[in-house]
């Protein structure tokens, strides 16, 4: 794999109550190398502003903290100015390039199936 983002992996925020407000704390999980691949985009009126959302894989190595779905949806990804929601997590042993698409089950790779500015 031949990685040539470098994407930071935030934790879930956690909110925090003090004795006069409730303060929100976001934390850096992990820095990572990645490829990230964008892979459609949508755009739709609401409300009569224009909103726009892109879906992209994101390949990382395996990181065990992301082996489950449910969990990883939880953390989100910081690529430059742009934030990823994570959807889904595939956990593979071989990833998909040009014409090869041979994916098996594994521990070696993950490719997080992410949304930007997802609509709602």
């Amino acid at each position: 794999m031949l990685a040539k983002h470098r994407i930071e992996i935030w934790n879930p925020p956690t909110i925090g109550t003090g004795f006069t407000e409730q303060t929100k704390s976001e934390s850096l999980f992990r820095e990572v190398w990645a490829i990230v691949e964008p892979k459609s985009g949508l755009e739709k009126y609401s409300n009569g502003q224009l909103e726009s959302t892109v879906a992209a894989h994101i390949d990382i190595r395996y990181i065990t903290e992301l082996s489950n779905t449910a969990t990883a949806a939880k953390y989100y990804i910081k690529f430059g100015t742009r934030r990823y929601n994570i959807l889904a997590v595939l956990n593979m042993d071989a990833l998909v390039t040009g014409q090869s698409r041979m994916i098996f089950e594994g521990k070696k790779y993950q490719r997080l199936i992410c949304t930007e500015n997802e609509i709602t």
